[in-house]
């Protein structure tokens, strides 16, 4: 069975600054959310190289042959899939891809990964 786990960002008044949070429950979600303004990102149900789980929002790298590439994780709503997404018009379904991936970061902590 899939372990169902989220992450959430609280968004501060001005938009600048925040906290990443885990949680194990749909209780404690209800708790933050009902404190704080919240993004919300689910668990993909995958580990990177490292065995680092990937989430919505993460930037993920691979090398292949030397080259490196950057990926935000997305979740497609018109196929229901997490995929890569790599903002030069390109995606990949993150369950088929064969690339050696590993989490760098995340679009809300480390944004400038992405440039």
């Amino acid at each position: 069975m899939k372990e169902i786990k989220f992450r959430v960002w609280s968004i501060s008044k001005s938009g600048n600054n925040g906290t990443m949070h885990y949680l194990k429950s749909k209780d404690s979600l209800q708790d933050l959310i009902e404190k704080e303004r919240w993004k919300v990102m689910q668990f993909t149900g995958l580990k990177d190289k490292n065995g680092v789980p990937i989430y919505e929002g993460d930037i993920i790298e691979d090398n292949p042959g030397g080259k490196l590439n950057r990926y935000e994780v997305k979740y497609e709503k018109k196929y229901g899939r997490f995929c890569l997404d790599n903002y030069q018009g390109d995606t990949y379904g993150l369950q088929n891809s064969k690339r050696y991936i590993e989490v760098i970061g995340n679009v809300w902590e480390n944004s400038d990964l992405l440039k």
